[in-house]
């Protein structure tokens, strides 16, 4: 898939919140007592991810969307904004949160990360 977007065959799609989650998990690799990270290779990899170029989508609509989806599904409001973006677009939702594909992976739009062609 990486390959596929780096190579401008495939574009990717995200709501915004996703710089912050990605930026916090990198956060946590860098902290605590075994880091998986320095602290300048968390930098140059948050730094790398906001440069991809992913088209990101912000608005109040998807959120109110979202909402619908969480009482629907169980789920907490940031995957089902992912899922109300997917169901917009129109879209495959690519997951690899096993209990999100627990709950969501009946839906067609949704796609288990090892089933990627």
């Amino acid at each position: 898939m990486l390959e596929r977007f780096a190579g401008g065959q495939l574009s990717l799609f995200a709501p915004s919140q996703i710089r912050y989650e990605v930026a916090s998990a990198i956060t946590v690799a860098t902290r605590g007592g075994q880091t998986r990270l320095s602290v300048e290779l968390g930098r140059q990899a948050i730094q790398k991810f906001l440069s991809l170029g992913l088209r990101l989508v912000d608005d109040d609509e998807l959120i109110v969307n979202a909402y619908d989806l969480v009482h629907r599904y169980s789920c907490t409001l940031y995957d089902a904004l992912y899922l109300a973006l997917s169901q917009r677009l129109q879209i495959p939702l690519l997951i690899a949160d096993r209990r999100l594909h627990q709950r969501i992976g009946q839906l067609p739009e949704v796609v288990w990360i090892a089933d990627y062609s």
